[in-house]
């Protein structure tokens, strides 16, 4: 639901992160998620080959899901 209503254009969206400056890692720990639901959003959604992108901002994730 973060990701459908999120707007990268208007930071009041955002939930109070900087998806510009937190790691998707901390995205994803914002929101409880689990490993295995981790994985699934970042190799077959997002299609990142490694688990690289957990420590990168998170703005250009988001703009892959």
């Amino acid at each position: 639901m973060y990701i459908a209503e999120l707007d990268i254009n208007n930071p009041s969206t955002w939930q109070k992160m900087d998806i510009r400056k937190v790691s998707m890692r901390e995205v994803f720990a914002k929101f409880g998620l689990e490993d295995n639901t981790i994985d699934f959003i970042g190799h077959a959604v997002a299609l990142y080959p490694n688990d690289n992108y957990l420590e990168e901002p998170a703005l250009e994730c988001i703009k892959k899901i």
